[in-house]
């Protein structure tokens, strides 16, 4: 099943070297669309990895992906679970820069005033 997200980058992690020949990464996306932001882990796999290279948080993205499910049966308990994956396979920047966040400048003393307080 093959779906796309679009959304702002929160974070973009470093490749894990899970074995020899699995390798990992993963991005977060911050999705506004709906009445509460949520926050979607995608993951992308091996050669893939290398895409998320110059993505960066607060820059909004398009992302391709494929959900995935695998059963697992905890040989202890005997309790079957299942796990479900976004694997990303595109990653596309939408616009140019990434959005900086909104910054507050902080109080300055007027007049030889004094900022603090108390």
């Amino acid at each position: 099943m093959s779906s796309k997200l679009n959304g702002v980058v929160y974070s973009v992690g470093a490749t894990q070297n899970v074995s020899e020949k699995f390798s990992k990464r993963e991005i977060i996306i911050v999705d506004e669309s709906g009445k509460y932001p949520q926050h979607i882990a995608i993951q992308f796999t091996q050669d893939k990895c290398n895409d998320l290279n110059g993505i960066a948080p607060g820059q909004e993205v398009e992302v391709s992906y494929n959900l995935t499910g695998k059963l697992w049966l905890d040989p202890k308990t005997g309790i079957e679970k299942c796990f479900n994956t976004l694997n990303g396979w595109k990653i596309e920047a939408i616009g140019s820069a990434p959005i900086a966040p909104q910054v507050i400048p902080a109080p300055t003393a007027v007049d030889g005033e004094d900022i603090l307080p108390f």
